[in-house]
């Protein structure tokens, strides 16, 4: 199972006032791509940014992070928008994802989800056609259509999609690559993934679309014993984050019933690195294959869940797909962890 980590530096200070901090900015690139992390998300809920030339400065500065940047469909015309997309990714040999949004403004929600639908469809079409194309449509309309730069792997930017309204998830069934599921409890959102599965199997697509996730994690130290043994999280530790976990209602009630969450961008999760990856791994059970990093302040902050929590949750992932199947309950390699989970 392959697990990615994107860290969302979107409302960083190196971005804040206008004012672009490009030392600060190379520093969280370098740090994340020297941490293992995937990629960097970089949104502008204030549109006051040029999203493709920040995310084209990370990539010039880097050499294996990958960028995820926000689009907005109606901006810019889709010819437009799949030329600017396209040289993007090629320039950077294939290291762009894009999460589009509907259009803002007036419209009600089922046209503006409409209009999304057919901007997608002709950023694909433009992708893969060589020769120029001719479309009329509900809200388009292109005469001899062309975009000379094509995306850097087989005419093919991966796009990520948020919405759970039944109109939402069609179009995402229909389009998307990774769909960007809400904060909310593992039961919820094991119902989330079922119905986009479901939707996407229409399309014979139920296999191709990832699931994104968003937590605010909070690294804190632990005591650790000095053995040859793996590092053990001390009692405390453990029952200070089993008792959070139940507070906060992220797993499922005693009797079985669904957990609900405040609304909230993101779920929160403290603890040593060990208590975040598991919470992290009970996600990987349910489907979820991404994660979006929010709440990391620095590029120190990065480089620490880099190198502490992701480690930790891709080789409990590689030794349970290796050693057992998948009906074998995901584990930590903590001889304590495997006491608390028992």
């Amino acid at each position: 199972m392959r697990i990615e980590f994107t860290a969302d530096i979107s409302g960083l200070d190196v971005l804040a006032d206008g004012q672009i901090d490009r030392s600060a900015l190379a520093d969280i690139a370098a740090a994340a791509e020297a941490a293992g992390i995937d990629r960097l998300l970089i949104e502008d809920p204030t549109g006051s940014h040029d999203l493709a030339a920040l995310a084209s400065y990370v990539l010039h500065a880097t050499s294996t992070l990958n960028v995820d940047i926000q689009h907005s469909a109606g901006i810019v015309s889709p010819v437009i928008a799949a030329r600017q997309i396209a040289a993007l990714d090629q320039l950077s040999g294939g290291r762009v994802s894009v999460h589009i949004d509907p259009p803002a403004g007036g419209a009600g929600h089922e046209e503006n989800l409409a209009r999304l639908d057919e901007y997608i469809m002709l950023l694909r079409r433009l992708w893969t056609n060589d020769e120029p194309i001719d479309f009329e449509g509900n809200f388009h309309r292109l005469e001899g259509a062309r975009s000379a730069p094509k995306p850097f792997r087989d005419g093919h930017v991966p796009i990520a999609f948020a919405g759970l309204s039944g109109t939402a998830i069609k179009v995402a069934a229909r389009h998307a690559d990774l769909f960007v599921l809400p904060a909310a409890s593992l039961e919820d959102t094991r119902l989330t993934i079922e119905r986009v599965r479901a939707a996407a199997a229409r399309h014979r697509r139920a296999e191709a679309i990832r699931f994104s996730y968003p937590i605010r994690p909070k690294i804190k130290s632990a005591e650790v014993a000095v053995t040859a043994k793996p590092s053990v999280v001390a009692a405390h530790d453990i029952e200070a984050f089993a008792a959070w976990l139940d507070a906060q209602k992220i797993r499922r009630v005693a009797e079985g019933q669904p957990a609900a969450v405040q609304p909230a961008d993101a779920t929160p999760i403290s603890g040593p690195p060990e208590n975040i990856g598991l919470a992290i791994l009970d996600y990987c059970a349910i489907g979820v294959t991404d994660f979006v990093i929010g709440g990391l302040r620095s590029a120190a902050e990065i480089a620490a869940f880099g190198r502490s929590v992701a480690p930790l949750v891709r080789r409990s992932l590689v030794d349970r797909d290796v050693t057992s199947s998948d009906s074998v309950p995901l584990r930590m390699p903590s001889a304590a962890w495997r006491r608390y989970r028992a």
